[in-house]
């Protein structure tokens, strides 16, 4: 009576070739879901150290005028913002192109903020230290821009410090 004979040889070799199997798999994916953290925490890093470079430089700029008895165009200064528009722009676009289509209007915010600020900054560039005295918009450039950039930058910082859920 050998109707319900099972050949437990194979059985045992099946499993134990499934069972790590699974296991690779399991593994795989955490590591995966990890990897994906990582990379957008590093683009996260990028994002936040060119909003800090940006920042830098307005204050520079302001500093100069604010400094400097003569009045001289401060040419290089704007010229240095601009390249500092250009880099928060581009990481930021780059980092959009890692998330999700619905994080990249925060993302949007900050490469129109930098834009916005550094054209206000480009006409900071070209006052006088008397005219920047009596004008009270050009004075707080650096309050506002830190105003206007503190909603996306937490908004980065999170991805930054893995605190996003995605």
């Amino acid at each position: 009576m050998d109707i319900c004979s099972w050949n437990w040889g194979a059985i045992g070799s099946m499993v134990s070739t499934l069972i790590p199997s699974a296991v690779a798999l399991y593994i795989f994916s955490k590591w995966k879901h990890q990897k994906k953290h990582e990379v957008l925490s590093n683009e996260a890093a990028n994002v936040l150290i060119a909003i800090q470079d940006y920042r830098e430089k307005i204050i520079k700029l302001h500093s100069l005028i604010m400094n400097i008895e003569d009045n001289s165009p401060h040419k290089k200064e704007v010229k240095s913002l601009k390249k500092a528009t250009h880099k928060l722009r581009d990481s930021s676009f780059l980092f959009s192109e890692l998330i999700t289509e619905k994080d990249n209007l925060v993302l949007k915010k900050i490469a129109e903020t930098g834009t916005k600020f550094y054209y206000e900054a480009r006409d900071l560039g070209k006052i006088t230290k008397q005219e920047l005295i009596t004008n009270s918009e050009a004075e707080c450039l650096v309050d506002r821009f830190d105003t206007e950039i503190a909603a996306p930058k937490k908004f980065v910082n999170a991805y930054y410090l893995y605190k996003h859920k995605s």
